[in-house]
């Protein structure tokens, strides 16, 4: 099968993080697979595996009056047709908004079969959100749903979300949950290495928070728990990953006198080394639709400590495979990180029960193969659109 991952860029992102893992086991599975980015690399361009067939349309966006405007969509357009008709490339599966914005023309021209994929229980709270164009975001995704061969929702939960936002029946919406890859159990430890490594303390109780640096993803209610009265001095917290809010943030670790506990560590490619290191992985996120950084905290047995928001009350149960304290209540954070530094039995025992739980219902297997199932099934069928 000829199938293609489409997207506007592969900046440092759990959708565009997807997006590459898609591509690369739909090529590892024996599929003429393909990767579309709208315009530039990006932090992960250098994981897109080799048999994978990369094109980048060379489109950044653009501002100005509508008439630049539409000339640049329908420039981008013209480009996707191409590539599209070049390679015959016969499914396309977009995700983020601008990149599904693309899959309707694609649909309406029906030069391939098309799966929008929305990622997020938000998927319209992003730029400017006037009442415009949160109702001219809303018919597109309607328009999507009409023309397109189905949508794929990360989680039930996700897709649930959009049929309230749409107030559409969702049953052309198809629950398909992200999966990771299961680490090896030989690859699940390395604490000790991997901490030389990266020059961290042996016996430090070491805490990891993953995603972009963004209000999102509430990286700074962790460093607001960490400078609570009565904290151990024993943590350290490595923060992974890279965004608009790292100066506010590096603000806060100095006003909060935590220099020598906080690292800011931008983008690391390879995660996995940090999670072998790291004992406790943080999560305050104050919205998510299905997030990848908790599923692979789970698949490496690390004990988790996250917000109570949907997306994740969907995945863990708190006090079985995590930890759960209301998204913004330091002080509740605080308490959850104190039960786990305190408690190394507790952090094996979360951490177990978190890989059995992705081992039985997230790998990265189970999703292409719902994937490949749901494209071939359209195939056979050969149903045409509504």
């Amino acid at each position: 099968m000829r199938v293609a991952q489409l997207i506007e860029n592969l900046d440092t992102g759990g959708a565009e993080s997807v997006a590459v893992s898609l591509a690369n086991a739909m090529a590892a599975r024996g599929h003429e697979s393909h990767l579309i980015v709208v315009h530039g690399g990006g932090g992960l361009r250098s994981a897109v595996a080799p048999a994978v067939i990369f094109t980048d349309l060379d489109r950044p966006r653009t501002s100005g009056f509508p008439p630049s405007l539409l000339a640049y969509r329908l420039g981008t357009c013209r480009r996707l047709a191409e590539v599209l008709v070049r390679h015959r490339i016969e499914v396309v599966q977009s995700h983020l908004p601008q990149a599904n914005f693309l899959a309707l023309w694609i649909a309406c021209r029906r030069l391939a079969r098309v799966y929008p994929t929305v990622h997020n229980n938000r998927e319209f709270d992003y730029g400017q959100r006037t009442r415009l164009k949160l109702a001219a975001r809303r018919q597109a995704y309607r328009l999507l749903l009409r023309c397109c061969d189905g949508m794929v929702a990360v989680s039930e939960q996700v897709g649930r979300s959009l049929a309230r936002e749409l107030r559409v029946r969702g049953d052309r919406i198809v629950a398909i949950p992200n999966g990771v890859v299961l680490p090896d159990e030989d690859d699940v430890g390395g604490r000790e290495a991997h901490r030389q490594a990266w020059g961290l303390d042996p016996d430090a109780v070491l805490i990891l928070g993953i995603g972009r640096l963004v209000a999102q993803k509430g990286h700074s209610d962790l460093v607001r728990a960490l400078a609570l009265p009565g904290a151990d001095p024993s943590w350290r917290v490595v923060v992974a990953g890279e965004g608009g809010e790292r100066p506010a943030l590096e603000d806060l670790v100095r006003t909060c006198g935590l220099q020598d506990r906080v690292r800011l560590v931008g983008h690391v490619s390879d995660i996995a080394t940090l999670l072998s290191a790291a004992d406790i992985v943080c999560l305050p996120s104050r919205y998510e639709g299905l997030s990848l950084a908790l599923l692979e905290a789970l698949a490496a047995a690390k004990a988790v400590c996250a917000a109570r928001i949907e997306g994740t009350v969907d995945i863990v149960t708190d006090g079985r495979e995590a930890l759960l304290a209301d998204p913004g209540d330091v002080p509740a954070l605080a308490a959850c990180l104190h039960r786990l530094t305190d408690d190394p039995s507790l952090r094996a025992r979360l951490g177990a029960a978190g890989r059995e739980l992705v081992a039985q219902r997230y790998t990265r297997d189970r999703q292409v193969a719902a994937l490949e199932r749901l494209y071939a099934g359209e195939r056979r069928q050969g149903r045409r659109r509504p």
